[in-house]
């Protein structure tokens, strides 16, 4: 059966120290909480389980979910080290739209934890138990369940500021949450931190609602950019972060040396803390009302910034299809939100924005009203 990756091996080869070509090749060390002495490996081994996204029921393609992930990570590779670069103040706009927004949304939607949420829920634990000991159902439930909530946090990771660090000294790590929730002294309000390779983190912040920022500009006949904002930090100011991976780290740290990772075995063996994933993000119904703006954005871009054609609140579906894409579901119980994209100048803009009625609406006691009494 097939290894699945929950956090891609090629993006693990960048806290090595190997310098082979083939990244999934390169030699990491792990340390595992509870245990004294890390253990080198390649990390084709690492954060990987047997046939983790198959399908086992129902009429889909049993590799679906995981061939979800696999079609961005043929280009992760490259898209890390261009957002990596500290001379580059931007990257291509299809890398970020079509390579480095799911790479993000997929570090919170890939992992155990996300299962392990997912199983705790009231409703599901509620009926998993009045069906007894078959839990087939939940397995594809959850898999299918990561592919939506992927679809639906793009529009939040679009809106939030990105924010490179760049560091020195000790080699950043990495675990198998694959992310933290930290900030800096001095530089934003905290978010959702990821670290991109041994040199660099991310830090993704969330902007109020009604806030919006320059997501994208046209650099010139039609060549789109994602702006990137960036931070050189002095020499070790980044072990704080490190510490701050070890203690909500689950199971395991990452990193290119013995030394680095072990480094970390105080802070790794504290009681597991618990890390704010989904609950940073907005509300279902917010998510719901701008689940389709990440389409609008790839079929903007095909278009200069002073072309007639370029119409902010169509999707092009066509141009959706000439790469990676999440699956396009259409909710046939609510009405089409207005985007919230807008253009300026040469630039579009970006921020989230609630529906009066929709996503200020208070549900009943039972879950099944959500949505199906709502009429706009």
């Amino acid at each position: 059966m097939a290894k699945h990756h929950y956090l891609p091996a090629t993006y693990l080869g960048g806290f090595s120290v190997d310098t082979n070509p083939v990244g999934r090749k390169r030699r990491v060390w792990v340390l595992r909480r509870g245990s004294r002495q890390a253990r080198p490996t390649t990390t084709e081994n690492v954060a990987a389980i047997n046939g983790y996204y198959l399908l086992k029921g129902g009429n889909l393609p049993p590799s679906m979910v995981d061939e979800l992930w696999t079609a961005y990570e043929a280009d992760l590779n490259s898209a890390i080290k261009n957002l990596a670069d500290p001379t580059a103040r931007s990257v291509q706009a299809r890398t970020w739209l079509r390579v480095l927004l799911p790479f993000a949304a997929g570090i919170f939607v890939r992992g155990p934890e996300f299962r392990r949420r997912f199983e705790e829920s009231p409703l599901i634990r509620e009926v998993s138990e009045a069906l007894g000991e078959d839990h087939g159902w939940v397995v594809d439930n959850a898999n299918g369940a990561r592919v939506r909530a992927l679809h639906r946090i793009l529009a939040p990771l679009m809106a939030a500021s990105w924010t490179v660090f760049h560091c020195k000294g000790v080699p950043v790590l990495t675990g198998d949450l694959g992310f933290a929730n930290h900030f800096f002294s001095g530089y934003g309000e905290g978010g959702w931190v990821i670290p991109l390779d041994r040199k660099t983190i991310l830090a993704i912040t969330p902007k109020k609602e009604g806030a919006s920022r320059k997501i994208l500009f046209d650099f010139g006949h039609g060549r789109w950019l994602a702006p990137i904002e960036r931070v050189h930090l002095p020499v070790d100011a980044h072990i704080e972060f490190n510490s701050c991976l070890a203690r909500v780290t689950q199971e395991f740290l990452v990193g290119p040396t013995q030394d680095s990772v072990e480094l970390m075995r105080p802070a790794l063996n504290e009681p597991r803390g618990v890390p704010a994933t989904m609950a940073m993000l907005p509300s279902h119904r917010m998510q719901i009302v701008h689940e389709f703006e990440w389409h609008r954005a790839v079929s903007a871009i095909q278009h200069p910034s002073d072309s007639p054609a370029l119409q902010i609140n169509e999707v092009d579906l066509e141009e959706i299809a000439r790469g990676w894409s999440p699956p396009m579901v259409i909710p046939t119980n609510l009405p089409v939100f207005n985007t919230r994209l807008r253009r300026r100048g040469r630039s579009i803009e970006f921020g989230l924005e609630g529906v009066p009625g929709f996503t200020d609406y208070v549900p009943g006691p039972f879950p099944w009203e959500l949505d199906r009494n709502w009429s706009g």
